[in-house]
């Protein structure tokens, strides 16, 4: 019987039909639904005659009607039956709304496969292997899952991308100009097209409703920055974004980048950084409102430190008495924070605001603000600092966020080493 047992238990497998497992580690079908419906936010309607045949006292009710009207049920539904790798991966393919996955058919396990949401194996005769999985490989699934499906319902569309983009940097078009891109003039994105286009920022054809992704966030921001000219492959073009801090890319077995759709929070990233990059090469009409100008900075750093300087000093920094930053600048000049020429328009970069508060903090080895300055003051954790391939200091303009955070820290290190009364 024995011998019995395990020729049929291989016959099965040959099959892809595997033994019934009964693994406390995995999760029933009621409990699995359970988890999708919360995940997913899935309801039903209390109006729908359409229910899932089930009592309508058992508990769970509500997640069986909500996976039935959102077509998650993957077969027959057995509450006590443990899941398997084809449900969770169709039931899952479905819920996170896969292309090609409207219903739990073999596309949708195709598409839940190729999303990496699950592993499945065939049989000599190209049949799925059909298997129990543990309740750590199904979380590990719905966790893949729910963040694609946080792209696809969090991603910008092409059209709200590029707007974002021609306000950034400013982009404009000619209205003289009869190359303009074919759009409907009465669209209300017909100046934003036209002004990437323009500029050379759409990339491939534009699709106003499209999602965006990583390559299309990456190619348009270099163009937009001027990084690169327009043509560039999609591998070049994402190195360069990467190198420059504007996305983050991943590639296949094969060296190919993998496109994928960009959640808002990281398009937003990539487009501040982009624009911190734009500013250090060019000068915008009007000051954007998350950098400060050497003059703000200069005066927040006089009043954290509470700097002042001589009446009767001669000594002064050559700056026009009625100023409205003159006490300001004398002050730092006193007290030798001034890091190189002020300029009091330009604005403040991770090395001026370094080096400025490594000397008014008072730290050893930054008594004026040179190379020892910005080392003690990265070494206090006041910035952050990248290098070259050959070893040099990249000096990138700061947002007022990171400043003001630089300006916290190097505020407690002087409380902690000077006693004030």
């Amino acid at each position: 019987m024995k011998f019995f047992s395990i020729i049929m238990s291989f016959v099965l497998s040959i099959f892809g039909v595997a033994p019934p497992a009964q693994s406390v580690d995995a999760y029933t079908q009621a409990e699995w639904y359970a988890l999708v419906v919360e995940e997913f936010d899935l309801a039903y309607s209390l109006e729908d005659n359409d229910n899932y045949d089930i009592a309508s006292d058992d508990e769970y009710f509500a997640v069986v009607q909500a996976c039935h009207d959102s077509k998650v049920i993957v077969g027959e539904y057995d509450a006590d039956a443990y899941v398997t790798n084809v449900l969770v991966a169709k039931s899952l393919a479905v819920a996170a709304g896969l292309d090609g996955a409207k219903l739990s058919d073999e596309t949708a396990l195709d598409v839940a496969v190729d999303a990496g949401f699950v592993k499945v194996s065939v049989n000599l005769f190209g049949k799925v292997k059909e298997v129990v999985i543990t309740k750590a490989e199904a979380d590990a699934a719905l966790e893949a899952a729910s963040v694609a499906y946080l792209n696809k319902i969090q991603a910008y569309t092409q059209a709200e991308w590029y707007t974002l983009v021609a306000n950034e940097f400013d982009l404009t078009y000619d209205l003289e100009d009869d190359d303009n891109y074919d759009i409907a003039a009465d669209d209300k994105y017909f100046e934003t097209v036209q002004a990437c286009y323009d500029s050379n920022v759409i990339v491939g054809e534009y699709v106003a409703d499209a999602q965006i992704t990583n390559i299309l966030v990456a190619k348009s921001l270099i163009v937009a920055v001027g990084l690169k000219a327009p043509g560039l492959s999609d591998e070049v073009a994402v190195n360069v974004a990467v190198s420059a801090g504007f996305v983050n890319a991943s590639v296949n077995v094969n060296g190919k980048v993998e496109e994928v759709v960009m959640p808002k929070a990281e398009a937003n990233a990539a487009l501040k950084a982009a624009g911190l990059v734009y500013l250090n090469t060019k000068i915008p009409a009007a000051q954007p409102s998350y950098v400060y100008t050497q003059a703000e900075w200069y005066a927040l750093v006089a009043k954290e430190f509470n700097l002042a300087y001589s009446l009767d000093d001669n000594d002064n920094y050559d700056i026009a008495a009625d100023d409205e930053y003159f006490a300001v600048v004398q002050a730092c000049h006193d007290n030798n924070v001034i890091v190189g020429e002020y300029n009091a328009d330009a604005y403040v970069t991770n090395v001026l605001v370094a080096k400025s508060l490594a000397v008014a903090a008072g730290l050893d080895g930054a008594e004026i603000p040179d190379e020892g300055a910005l080392d003690v003051a990265i070494d206090a954790g006041f910035v952050s600092v990248s290098f070259t391939i050959f070893g040099k200091v990249k000096e990138v303009v700061i947002s007022k966020a990171e400043a003001n955070v630089a300006l916290k820290a190097a505020g407690l290190v002087y409380l902690n080493n000077n006693t004030l009364i």
